[in-house]
């Protein structure tokens, strides 16, 4: 499994949350799916293992927190098997999946004890939310087909009575009264900042000659009105 270079430059979520007991970095690790981890060490495997072994008479709650963003992740299969390797799923208070590829967080729901989740940067919709944990405290969803959605935030804040933060901005009081009687459609997405999502150069020149074609078109189609109007 290719591990890519690692710059060692703190994220903004690493910035942002107070560090857990023991964390678990499979960052930067080429895959698909979680599962093909299961066989891989992490990258700070001796470190995990030491902490965990120290941790065993412990009269404290350890939580973990659990690093799996830039992995080039399509979906989460695997994810909780991948973790049982070191503590159960409910132990994992802090997610980071932020940077992939992700289309479905399904698997999210065994991990009951969440309070700050990553994804800002994959591939999400809005129906990722039925499977995303309630207690959440802490989440980020920009980057994501979902984050196009006109007031997008006022959606997540009413669907999430627990958050605290979301996209690193916190929640104000006034905002989640506000957002309590608001109806936001979740059918009205921003159509200026399509090629935000464009991830390749070969996506955004495909996507630039099909809007060219199609204002040549409306142009075409102008002058002939034009011509019949003046007939």
């Amino acid at each position: 499994m290719r591990r890519k270079p690692n710059t060692n430059i703190k994220s903004d979520p690493e910035r942002f949350y107070s560090a857990p007991n023991i964390q678990i970095d499979f960052s930067n690790i080429d895959c698909a799916h979680p599962s093909q981890l299961q066989t891989e060490e992490a990258n700070n495997e001796a470190t995990v293992r030491k902490q965990i072994d120290a941790a065993k008479n412990s009269v404290h709650k350890i939580v973990f927190g659990v690093k799996l963003n830039d992995c080039e992740l399509v979906d989460l299969s695997g994810l909780a098997p991948l973790i049982s390797k070191y503590c159960q799923p409910d132990q994992v208070t802090i997610l980071d999946l932020r940077c992939n590829q992700l289309r479905s967080v399904s698997e999210l729901s065994a991990f009951t004890s969440l309070k700050y989740l990553y994804l800002h940067g994959n591939e999400l919709e809005i129906d990722c939310l039925q499977f995303i944990p309630l207690m959440l405290e802490n989440l980020t969803v920009h980057g994501n087909p979902l984050s196009l959605i006109v007031d997008y935030r006022t959606h997540f804040i009413n669907h999430f009575k627990e958050l605290k933060h979301l996209d690193f901005c916190p929640i104000t009081k006034n905002e989640r009264k506000w957002a309590e009687n608001a109806v936001v459609d979740l059918t009205v997405k921003r159509q200026n900042v399509v090629l935000q999502k464009m991830k390749t150069k070969g996506q955004i020149d495909e996507y630039r000659e099909k809007m060219k074609q199609e204002q040549q078109k409306q142009k075409e189609e102008l002058e002939k009105r034009m011509k019949k109007d003046q007939m």
